[in-house]
């Protein structure tokens, strides 16, 4: 199976009361460093308490390390 999976999609409200989008219960980013599709320089980052880790097309996590 191809592609992200529909069904893997969500929001949750953040304390701030905005909603996020989410795929398998983990928030969505988009890396202010990246300017172009297929950038990924935000991966593997330790930053705000947490990794980066760009999602595939598959959905999957890319992972580096």
């Amino acid at each position: 199976m191809r592609g992200a999976h529909a069904a893997l999609l969500g929001t949750t409200k953040r304390k701030d009361a905005k909603v996020e989008v989410t795929y398998a219960g983990h928030p969505l980013y988009l890396y202010a460093g990246d300017a172009k599709r297929g950038d990924t320089k935000g991966e593997g980052l330790n930053q705000f308490g947490a990794k980066w880790y760009v999602l595939s097309p598959s959905g999957k996590k890319i992972d580096h390390d």
